[in-house]
């Protein structure tokens, strides 16, 4: 898979490792940001964002979703499930579930294993 599919994508699965990956490397670019902002002033210190860190939020908004689907397509759940984690408490259990659980074995209605 390529890094546009990754990142613009909803179609297929991704392993957890990937998932991971994707979310590792958006904290370490949000910290860069962060400090980013506060070596040029840029942050507002009422609010806590900066220009840097809100243009980063904005652009990671589409592939933060298309990593997220991919992962709940590989657990066998469509995209829609994701909504679920609109209801506190619920959220943290489809973090868990995005995030440790395996998906499902051999292919399903979403793609191959990607393992």
């Amino acid at each position: 898979m390529s890094l546009s599919q990754l990142l613009f994508s909803t179609n297929g699965r991704i392993p957890r490792s990937t998932y991971w990956f994707y979310s590792f490397g958006y904290l370490g670019v949000s910290i860069v940001a962060f400090f980013l902002d506060m070596a040029l002033g840029t942050m507002d210190q009422r609010s806590g964002m900066g220009v840097f860190s809100v243009i980063l939020s904005f652009l990671a908004i589409i592939p933060g979703f298309a990593v997220s689907i991919k992962r709940c397509h590989d657990r066998g759940h469509s995209g829609w499930f994701l909504l679920w984690g609109l209801i506190p408490f619920v959220s943290i259990w489809i973090a868990i579930g995005l995030g440790f659980l395996r998906g499902t074995f051999g292919e399903n209605q979403y793609g191959p294993d990607p393992i």
